[in-house]
């Protein structure tokens, strides 16, 4: 089995691995990695060592990657589900195959959706998740901090969820990138006048969305007021939602 360990910034290798899936316990199954996603963010700042500060990281050397699609051959005497031959997502790493109890995380791939596309499935989840957190209600005003892929991801959800989406970039490419995703606006975090150019979504319709013009920093002040809820802001690090902050 080949899998993909890092010893250090810019230390990646691909190494071969003594595997036996010969004898699988009751409850385990093998499987083989059709795609492995590589993340732009999270996988790339491993690469490069910009993760080492990240509290809780692992230390080197390490296992990258979370976004795995395989098809299942081989299954343990007690395992119901998935059958031999359906394809799973997991978050399992970067490797070529690998065994897992039928309690980890395991989805069944639909026939209708590519490998391709359910590898790329936990990145929009990460979205979802953030919205569920915030406790998002259809036709509320969402305002996405960040237009990378998870970003870019959230924004085509939360439209597809009857949202008003803005999304607030850091370089124009971005914003365009946001728009054809489902943004309804796509502002500059460092244009103050952006803000005021774009009326695609009503500021008396309980939002305000202020970028803020700082040079260090493409941070923003989010206010979305609500007639009844308190405005929420959910923070995303590293690979899941974090907290829910409430601006007043």
């Amino acid at each position: 089995m080949k899998q993909a360990i890092l010893y250090g910034a810019r230390d990646l290798r691909i190494e071969d691995t003594p595997f036996d899936c010969a004898n699988l316990q009751s409850d385990q199954l093998y499987a083989e990695t059709v795609v492995s996603a590589l993340s732009t963010g999270t996988d790339l700042g491993n690469y490069l060592g910009d993760s080492t500060y990240v509290p809780g990281a692992p230390d080197y050397p390490r296992r990258i990657g979370y976004s795995n699609v395989a098809v299942v051959r081989q299954v343990g005497t007690d395992v119901s589900h998935p059958k031999i031959g359906q394809r799973v997502f997991s978050t399992q790493p970067h490797l070529s195959a690998y065994v897992a109890r039928q309690s980890d995380i395991l989805v069944t791939v639909p026939e209708s959706v590519s490998s391709e596309q359910a590898s790329l499935a936990y990145l929009t989840h990460l979205g979802l998740a953030a919205l569920r957190q915030a406790n998002y209600l259809p036709g509320e005003n969402v305002a996405i901090v960040g237009l990378g892929i998870i970003g870019l991801c959230t924004a085509g959800l939360a439209r597809a969820m009857g949202a008003k989406v803005a999304g607030i970039a850091n370089s124009s490419g971005r914003a365009d990138a946001a728009v054809r995703a489902g943004a309804h606006a796509a502002l500059l975090a460092y244009d103050p006048e952006s803000g005021a150019r774009d009326r695609s979504i009503d500021r008396r319709d309980n939002a305000t969305v202020v970028p803020k013009s700082e040079p260090k920093t493409s941070a923003c002040l989010v206010n979305a007021k609500r007639p009844v809820m308190l405005p929420r802001v959910v923070f995303v690090r590293g690979s899941q939602p974090g907290f829910v902050a409430s601006l007043r």
